[in-house]
């Protein structure tokens, strides 16, 4: 998938280290459980992922806002 995207949006700013912050965010769960996931995906449990991803996609849009240039 990555690749179908970085050939279809060459041009396309594309941040990867999701990991890395998702494994420091899902120590604070009280923080992540205050977070409202946009994600919809069915699960059979919640998972503090979703909310770690919105976290980051969230600061990630903001610092776009801020500074479009800054991958």
């Amino acid at each position: 998938m990555l690749h179908y995207l970085a050939e279809k949006m060459p041009n396309t700013l594309r941040w990867g280290d999701f990991t890395p912050f998702g494994e420091s965010a899902i120590a604070f769960p009280q923080m992540l459980r205050r977070i409202t996931s946009h994600i919809d995906l069915k699960r059979r449990y919640e998972t503090p992922w979703d909310a770690a991803f919105q976290l980051y996609s969230g600061l990630i849009f903001f610092n776009g806002e801020s500074d479009l240039r800054q991958p």
